[in-house]
């Protein structure tokens, strides 16, 4: 899906950053399988907390993971031992389905070396449950969501088509590589997308290149709403597009097809543009017993891709205007399809 992170921009008279809202922990989601242990955590962030934060406990991955994805969270402490999930396995699994927010690991001080591993993935930081003090909690919390703040935004820099606001190629192979990873360990199915923006070099070159841009942004748009949050979305270049979508059901590519091809035609009837938008599409399941990599993945969504093209036929465009596009105005691009 769509980047969140928003970066702050603004600069300070020296040239700096300009001076941002301290970093502050307002809803908090400790997973344990220890009662106390989530009491006592509770107790120790109500303690240390200054401000108002309202906080929730989960001691099962499952269920954290579906608070995540239902309600914005701050900062989650996760405890490396759940009822459904244990060790370093309960991190990755978590930071896979949302990598946006950041975790504190907690452990016991018999098992710092797991919690060292974590923090080698991705984890902010740890606490050993013994040594946590209300200051050792604040302390922590406070560097944790700066640290994946900042981290956050050069990540999002270096991932971020700047055009579309989707990830592009660099942040899809990354992120796509960790779901199939999850995939294949938990025996899931999940489905990888391709498409492609069909007219484009038509469209930059009749009606210019910032209306191309603008075709590509409303397609970008139009192919994010049709995943969920935890799914992949990105811009490969040009007029190439990639999905990954996580825990597909058997007979979603169908679905999430039709689903593309009725927004699709929703968006061409309520738009004057003077052109439709029209993608050629292709998929590829990846099934969690299977040893295939994501590159061998990507090329099977191609050739189903270019299938779809071919099926198609050739395209003949006739271009009957080139003025600038208005909301007003007749026609201007015409796309003819003849079977080949």
């Amino acid at each position: 899906m769509l980047p969140t992170c928003e970066l702050n921009t603004e600069t300070s008279p020296t040239g700096g950053r300009a001076n941002r809202p301290p970093a502050m922990v307002r809803r908090l989601l400790i997973m344990s399988d220890s009662d106390s242990d989530a009491l006592f955590l509770t107790h120790m962030a109500q303690i240390s907390n200054s401000g108002e934060m309202h906080i929730e406990t989960s001691n099962r991955l499952a269920a954290g993971a579906k608070r995540l994805s239902q309600t914005e969270i701050d900062l989650v402490l996760l405890d490396l031992r759940l009822s459904d999930s244990s060790g370093l396995e309960s991190f990755n699994r978590l930071a896979t389905l949302a990598p946006r927010t950041p975790i504190v690991v907690v452990v016991c001080m018999d098992d710092e070396e797991s919690a060292q591993e974590a923090v080698k993935c991705g984890a902010q930081d740890y606490l050993v449950k013994e040594q946590v003090t209300p200051h050792v909690l604040a302390h922590t919390l406070r560097c944790a969501i700066e640290r994946h703040r900042q981290l956050t935004e050069l990540k999002e820099l270096s991932m971020t088509d700047p055009l579309t606001g989707l990830y592009n190629r660099r942040g899809f192979w990354a992120l796509a590589d960790s779901h199939i990873k999850m995939t294949r360990r938990q025996r899931r199915r999940s489905l990888i997308l391709c498409a492609d923006l069909d007219g484009l070099k038509l469209i930059n070159d009749k009606l210019g290149h910032d209306e191309g841009d603008r075709a590509i942004v409303e397609t970008a748009l139009l192919l994010d709403s049709c995943f969920r949050e935890s799914d992949i979305v990105a811009r490969f270049g040009g007029d190439e597009f990639v999905a990954l979508a996580y825990d597909a059901v058997s007979g979603s590519e169908q679905t999430l097809t039709n689903r593309i091809r009725s927004r699709l035609k929703g968006a061409n009837e309520a738009d004057d543009r003077g052109y439709d938008l029209s993608l050629s599409i292709g998929t590829a399941v990846v099934n969690g017993g299977k040893d295939t990599g994501l590159a061998e993945l990507l090329e099977k969504a191609d050739r189903a891709l270019y299938r779809n093209k071919k099926k198609k036929g050739s395209r003949r465009y006739t271009v009957r205007n080139t003025k600038p596009r208005t909301r007003r105005a007749p026609e201007v691009l015409s796309l003819v399809h003849s079977a080949s």
